[in-house]
C-alpha cells in the first residue's frame, strides 16, 4: 500500500526541494497543473455568474446551389435584406 502513494510521495518531496532551489522550476510545474484544472473549473463558473456566450459569425457564404434548392421562404431568410438602400454621404471627393 504504500508503494501506491510513492509517487505522490516524491512528487511532493521533488516540488518542495524546487520552491527551494530553483524557484524558477517551482512556479512553472505550478502554472502548469493549473492548466488543466481551469479547464475544467471555468466554464460552469461562467454559466453559473451568468455569462451568455455570443452568437458565432457566419464562416461562409450562402452558396447559389443552396439557395436555388430551397424554398421560397428558406432562400429569403439567407439573401439580401429588402429594404431601402441609403446612399452614403460625406464621403466625396470636392
Amino acid at each position: 500500500m504504500a508503494s501506491l502513494f510513492a509517487p505522490v510521495r516524491h512528487s511532493y518531496r521533488y516540488l518542495q526541494r524546487q520552491a527551494h532551489e530553483q524557484p524558477v522550476i517551482f512556479f512553472s510545474c505550478i502554472i502548469g497543473l493549473a492548466g488543466p484544472v481551469l479547464l475544467v473549473a471555468v466554464p460552469p463558473l461562467r454559466e453559473r455568474l451568468g455569462y451568455k456566450a455570443i452568437e458565432r459569425p457566419p464562416t461562409t457564404y450562402p452558396r447559389a446551389y443552396i439557395l436555388f434548392s430551397m424554398t421560397s421562404d428558406e432562400a429569403d431568410s439567407t439573401s439580401v435584406p429588402k429594404r431601402a438602400r441609403v446612399p452614403v454621404t460625406g464621403y466625396e471627393d470636392e
